[in-house]
């Protein structure tokens, strides 16, 4: 997922240090709750150190019935797709549904590897994505996220981002 709309109007503040807006804060509870509502909520969250990052986690978290594991890392700011599934790989503490907040253009580029499709993330986009229903023998959920590397084949079981929710965070028609 990428972070939620953030401001521009402290010219200020670092890029780091950037909150988020008010469209950023109306849209991290309306995608956590369409999370819940798909049954993807997560057992983890690897979480930029950015303000925004946190900014969207903190306003999602309420929205979820459990309390994910939370942890957070400088690898996931404005991070290449290489460094976000090392971060996924090596951080992931063994659970199989991890919710990764980052950036763009990152974010993009590791859904796009994974899911062999070019996806755009907008603020506060979500891709979930997951082992195909027949994954390859030497693939299973216990592990799979292991060994996560741009050769893994998932595939893309949703796609939301908050111009698709109405205003109660239901799917648009």
């Amino acid at each position: 997922m990428r972070h939620a709309k953030s401001s521009h109007g402290d010219p200020g503040l670092s890029d780091h240090q950037r909150p988020l807006n008010s469209r950023g804060r109306r849209d991290s509870p309306r995608m956590a709750r369409w999370l819940s509502d798909q049954g993807y909520e997560p057992e983890i969250v690897l979480c930029s150190t950015s303000q925004r990052t946190r900014e969207t986690l903190q306003l999602m978290l309420d929205q979820f019935s459990g309390e994910p594991e939370i942890r957070y890392y400088d690898s996931l700011y404005l991070s290449a797709p290489e460094s976000i599934l090392w971060t996924i790989s090596s951080e992931h503490g063994g659970h199989s549904r991890v919710l990764v907040l980052g950036h763009n253009p990152g974010m993009s580029m590791v859904s796009s590897v994974l899911s062999r499709q070019a996806l755009q993330m907008p603020t506060a986009a979500a891709a979930v994505l997951g082992l195909p229903a027949e994954p390859p023998a030497h693939e299973t959920p216990s592990h799979w996220l292991d060994d996560l590397s741009q050769q893994t084949p998932l595939q893309l079981a949703a796609y939301m981002y908050p111009k698709g929710l109405d205003s109660h965070g239901e799917v648009a028609s």
